[in-house]
Order: structure tokens, then sequence, then C-alpha cells
């Protein structure tokens, strides 16, 4: 994404930071939507048995995903409260 001309550096942050979390606003209503949450729970949560593979993988690769977009929103003094007082 580039910027358009006279638009500021934080104004073009601010618009991708809007456009990422409609994102994931939209992601966070398909994985809870009622059908596929259920499936959701059967293939990673169920005590009955093992996680599916297969999303299992997929999960952790967009969990750690996830955690790689944290690090970068995440302000230092945050980051670094959480290091000295253990996160919550």
């Amino acid at each position: 994404m580039s910027a358009t001309p006279g638009e500021t550096s934080a104004s073009r942050l601010g618009h991708i930071l809007r456009d990422l979390e409609a994102s994931l606003q939209a992601f966070h209503g398909l994985l809870t939507e009622p059908t596929t949450k259920e499936e959701l729970f059967k293939s990673l949560h169920d005590d009955t048995g093992l996680p599916n593979k297969e999303v299992s993988a997929a999960a952790e690769k967009v969990v750690d995903l996830l955690g790689l977009i944290e690090h970068l929103l995440e302000p230092a003094p945050l980051r670094l409260a959480d290091h000295f007082l253990g996160g919550f």
C-alpha cells in the first residue's frame, strides 16, 4: 500500500490498522459462527480425542502470525511491563 499525495505517515498507518482491525473482526465473526465454532471445538479442543492434525497445524500458523503482529503493534512500555510483571 503506497501513500497518496498529501497523506501523512500517521494517517497511512491509521488506515492500515483500521483495515487490519476490520479484517480481524470479519475473521472473528467467521470463527464464532455456530457451525464453524463447533467444528473448531471438535477439531482442536475436544477432550475425547486428539486434535485434527491438519486443522491444528493451520491454527498454529495463524496463532504464530497473530503473535508476530501483536509484537509489532504492542507499545514498548507495555512489552517491558509484561516482561517485569509477568504479563496477564
